[in-house]
């Protein structure tokens, strides 16, 4: 087993109460300009399967190579973006309350 991310405190903001959880595989094609912003409702953890992409929040733009993990908390609006010429693949885990939608877009 390897461990690949531990979080320092429990995530914030998440209350009692039932949840949803998903484990996806995400492909974002070679040359793709970033997606609208948005956030989670919950919190969701990345893992970069394959390629390297950019993600931006807070007035920064960063990348995300293979092999990297990336955490999103609640609330953290952000884009992704592929400016590359190979896909961007991501395996997503994400936690939402029961019902509630996962992704927010930023109106």
């Amino acid at each position: 087993v390897t461990e690949l991310y531990r979080s320092r405190e429990p995530i914030p903001r998440l209350k009692s109460g039932p949840y949803e959880f998903t484990l996806t595989r995400v492909s974002f094609p070679p040359r793709m300009a970033p997606n609208v912003p948005h956030y989670r409702s919950g919190a969701a953890l990345y893992y970069v399967l394959e390629g390297s992409g950019t993600f931006i929040a807070d007035g920064k733009t960063e990348i995300r190579d293979k092999g990297m993990a990336h955490f999103e908390p609640q609330g953290w609006v952000h884009q992704w973006g592929n400016p590359g010429e190979t896909p961007l693949v991501l395996l997503q885990a994400n936690i939402s309350e029961e019902g509630v939608p996962a992704v927010i877009l930023v109106q």
